[in-house]
């Protein structure tokens, strides 16, 4: 009789614990649901950041970084010095040039041959939103696994660029000292073969 009982209470036992796991399953469904519902919906990386990583890693020359800046000019509209300059500016006879903006790019050599020649192009949409794209030579020389900056000017009409700029840049050809050359292999200027990076100009 005591072991019926026993056997009874084991029982009893057994469903109650079956009973709550299922009670625990059903009640954490919805936040599973939630959980897997959040990872489906996870977006991937625009596939331009991916292609972009591939061009610049693809160039034997890699651009390291790549900065505008922005210099307005004083001029005087009188003759003389420093000093007659300085007394025009205090006399308002100052004027301002249009605004020169500079390109600057640190480049690393990732080859085992010292560096020439620089050619690169730039690309980006104007305030009428025309595509501009330029090229530029720049004579640098930069030993192997070494790293140089590079200044050019963006030669635009000032005025005509946003001040917010998306700017797309890459190389097409490299010079080195022992007149060896490395060519693109992408000939044309499309929208995938640039690196871009968004400014604000002030």
């Amino acid at each position: 009789m005591v072991k019926m009982k026993s056997l009874a209470l084991c029982q009893f036992n057994k469903r109650n614990r079956i009973n709550k796991s299922y009670r625990f399953l059903f009640s954490s469904f919805p936040a599973f649901f939630l959980v897997i519902t959040l990872l489906v919906n996870v977006k991937p990386s625009p596939a331009q950041d991916i292609a972009s990583d591939a061009n610049n890693s693809a160039w034997p020359v890699q651009i390291v970084a790549v900065n505008l800046s922005v210099q307005e000019a004083m001029r005087s509209t009188g003759g003389g010095g420093m000093g007659m300059a300085t007394a025009a500016a205090d006399a308002g006879m100052m004027t301002t040039d249009e605004p020169k903006i500079l390109l600057l790019i640190k480049c690393k050599n990732n080859t085992d041959k010292e560096v020439k020649t620089i050619y690169w192009e730039s690309i980006f949409l104007d305030t009428k939103q025309q595509a501009i794209l330029k090229q530029y030579k720049s004579k640098k020389k930069i030993k192997p696994s070494k790293n140089e900056d590079i200044e050019e000017k963006l030669d635009y009409d000032s005025k005509l660029i946003p001040k917010s700029i998306k700017l797309g840049y890459r190389i097409v050809k490299i010079e080195y000292s022992d007149n060896s050359v490395w060519e693109n292999p992408v000939k044309d200027a499309t929208e995938t073969s640039f690196i871009y990076k968004s400014y604000k100009l002030t």
